[in-house]
C-alpha cells in the first residue's frame, strides 16, 4: 500500500473519530445560534476596537491593563455561552488529536521526541498521545 492510500485511510479515520464529529457537530450548532453569532460579532468588534486603540493611542501601563481587562471581560462573556464554550472544547480537543497524531509520525519518521508530548513519557513511551 503506497502512502497515498495510507494518508486516505488515516484521513478517513480522522473524519469518523469523536473528536471530529464532536467538533463537526459544535460548529455546526454555533453557526446555527443567533445568540452565539450575536456574541461572536461583539466580541469581534471589541477585540478590533481595542487593537486600533492599543496601537494609536500612547498608553500608559494601567490603560494598556484596563484595555485586556475590558477585552478579556468580551471572552468572558463568550465562554458563559454553552454553544460556544461546547464548540471551543470540542475544536481544543480535536486540535490535541491532530498534534498527537503528527508527533506520532514524526516521531515515527525521526526516532525523535516531540520536546512537548502531552503523555509526559515522550513518543517512544506511548501507543499514541491522549
Amino acid at each position: 500500500m503506497d502512502i497515498i492510500e495510507k494518508a486516505r485511510e488515516l484521513g478517513k479515520m480522522i473524519g469518523e473519530s469523536e473528536q471530529f464529529i464532536r467538533m463537526q457537530n459544535a460548529e455546526d450548532a454555533q453557526m446555527n445560534d443567533a445568540q452565539a453569532q450575536e456574541l461572536i460579532k461583539s466580541y469581534n468588534e471589541k477585540r478590533s476596537d481595542i487593537g486600533e486603540r492599543m496601537k494609536s493611542e500612547s498608553l500608559e501601563k494601567n490603560d494598556m491593563i484596563a484595555l485586556r481587562q475590558e477585552l478579556q471581560n468580551e471572552f468572558n462573556k463568550l465562554m458563559e455561552n454553552e454553544v460556544i464554550f461546547e464548540y471551543i472544547e470540542a475544536k481544543k480537543e480535536y486540535e490535541q488529536l491532530m498534534k498527537s497524531v503528527n508527533d506520532v509520525i514524526t516521531y515515527s519518521m525521526t526516532g525523535e521526541e516531540s520536546s512537548d508530548c502531552s503523555s509526559g513519557g515522550g513518543c517512544s513511551s506511548c501507543s499514541g498521545c491522549h
